[in-house]
Formats: C-alpha cells, sequence, structure tokens
C-alpha cells in the first residue's frame, strides 16, 4: 500500500511541476518576448507625422545607435497563436538580425 502511495505523490509532484512551470512561462510570454534588453511601449493620441516618417526615424535611432528594434503584433485571425515580427536592423550581430 504504502508504494502506491508514493508513485501517487510522485506523479502527482511532476503534474502540478510541469503545469506550473507552463503558467509561468506562457504569463511572462504573454508580457514580453523573452530574452530582450528592453522593452518600449508607446501609448497616446495619434501621432501627426506619417507612417513613413516614423518608420524612417525608427530606423535612424537603430543605425545611430546600432539596435535591432523588433515589434511583435497578434494576428488578427489567430491572436492566441500566431505574432506577426516587424524587425529594423540596427545591428547584424544581433539576434533579431539573425
Amino acid at each position: 500500500m504504502r508504494s502506491r502511495s508514493i508513485r501517487l505523490a510522485t506523479v502527482l509532484a511532476v503534474v502540478f511541476s510541469l503545469l506550473g512551470a507552463f503558467l509561468i512561462l506562457d504569463g511572462m510570454d504573454a508580457t514580453a518576448p523573452l530574452g530582450v534588453a528592453a522593452t518600449v511601449q508607446v501609448s497616446g493620441p495619434v501621432p501627426s507625422v506619417s507612417s513613413r516618417q516614423t518608420i524612417a526615424q525608427i530606423g535612424d535611432i537603430a543605425d545611430e545607435y546600432h539596435v535591432n528594434v523588433v515589434k511583435y503584433v497578434d494576428d488578427v485571425r489567430n491572436p492566441g497563436t500566431l505574432r506577426h515580427l516587424y524587425v529594423m536592423v540596427g545591428n547584424t550581430e544581433g539576434k533579431a538580425a539573425q
């Protein structure tokens, strides 16, 4: 009898550990991508400049500071499982450039 209870306790510990790890990583992934050095969130009224000017300015900053800027957007049709990444490369040796 003792052997079955030990096996049950071991199995339950493993299952709860896996479930907890999954929930923690899923929560972390929802807040920000893993492995990033910094994040920038922009909010406020709609800017008075065009999208082309904004993209050009981001490209200039990425080149000047040798950083990679990545924007991820959840897919409109399948937001739970699909994301689109837009990358502005300023550092060709960074992870985002590869």
